[in-house]
């Protein structure tokens, strides 16, 4: 075999396997979209009954964009990428796409769940201020490190941003973007995530250790109303989902190459939008679920059991107000926080 005829077969080679590797990417775009569509056709019913029906509010604002903004940008990413033979007059879209899918990407979606998060947090640490700056710093300061990140990657990619050549059945914008920026870009929603859930954790257990309770799985259930489970048990479970995303998005930047590199970023987002839309929805089907009469004062009430003791802590008044956050929590021995 001569030299030209080997160099052409280690081209056609290299062509096949980022076919493939392209294909495996879809693959995981379709079914983080399929995921994300039967989440929301299964929990419709109760969205409408616990968030459509409320009054406007941040809560409500959030929520809505992060149950349809993922599901919408993972079915446009997929459209763009399907499309074949794009003439050379269409560079200046991809351009604009690629920039889009830089700044209003991951970068948008993370801290528009990281503010559900912090939300979630100041109400759990009962409003106290420095734990508020403490939240805010870590929110504006992954914000702010992830936008920088994200403009260094758009402008590397608005420098290579080309189109498949004629015949060759690679379809979107395609361009290139360094590795070590990709691979910085995961730290700090890394670092915040797994901040988030530390916090989440130590609250629970802190909570129960104050007053003298048993930290022993069973009495969980006993130790706190359901509200405040939906606080602690859908806190960590849905925080740990999202740093375990974030830590394959870095490993897979590290070991992978080629298209293969985003083959995690369409659960990613898919992850993103599930954790915090069911934060939202399951506190508020919770607190309004439990009882048709129940109020937001009484489904933010908990309380520690305490060996030998117990007790009752009421509440009146009816408020029809969305946000978690304005609301007083009562603890036993008529100790109450504001949340």
């Amino acid at each position: 075999m001569s030299a030209p005829d080997a160099g052409g077969l280690a081209a056609l080679q290299a062509l096949f396997t980022v076919l493939d590797q392209n294909r495996k990417v879809d693959y995981m775009s379709l079914s983080a979209i399929a995921f994300l569509a039967y989440d929301i056709i299964i929990m419709f019913d109760a969205e409408v009954e616990f968030v459509w029906s409320a009054v406007w509010s941040l809560p409500k604002i959030l929520y809505i964009f992060a149950r349809y903004y993922g599901i919408a940008f993972l079915i446009l990413e997929f459209a763009v990428k399907q499309q074949l033979g794009l003439s050379l007059k269409l560079c200046a879209y991809c351009r604009s796409y690629l920039w889009f899918y830089s700044l209003g990407g991951a970068i948008i979606f993370t801290t528009t769940i990281n503010a559900i998060l912090v939300m979630r947090l100041h109400a759990l640490y009962g409003k106290k201020v420095k734990v508020l700056l403490w939240l805010l710093f870590l929110l504006i300061g992954e914000f702010a490190a992830e936008l920088y990140i994200s403009t260094l990657v758009g402008i590397a990619t608005d420098k290579t941003t080309m189109l498949a050549p004629p015949g060759i059945p690679l379809g979107g914008c395609l361009a290139t973007a360094p590795q070590n920026l990709t691979l910085v870009a995961w730290v700090p929603c890394l670092i915040a995530a797994t901040i988030f859930f530390f916090m989440t954790l130590y609250q629970m257990f802190d909570s129960l250790s104050r007053r003298s309770a048993k930290l022993q799985l069973e009495d969980l259930q006993q130790s706190f109303t359901p509200l405040l489970r939906s606080f602690y048990v859908d806190g960590a479970i849905y925080f740990s989902l999202i740093a375990t995303i974030l830590l394959i998005c870095t490993v897979t930047t590290i070991t992978l190459d080629g298209p293969l590199i985003q083959i995690a970023l369409p659960w990613l987002i898919a992850i993103y939008s599930f954790s915090g839309s069911r934060l939202v929805l399951n506190l508020r089907r919770t607190a309004l679920g439990e009882k048709s009469a129940a109020t937001w004062e009484d489904t933010m009430s908990f309380r520690v059991a305490d060996h030998g003791q117990s007790g009752n802590s009421g509440s009146s008044g009816s408020n029809g107000d969305f946000p978690m956050n304005r609301l007083p929590i009562r603890i036993h021995r008529e100790e109450q926080y504001d949340v």
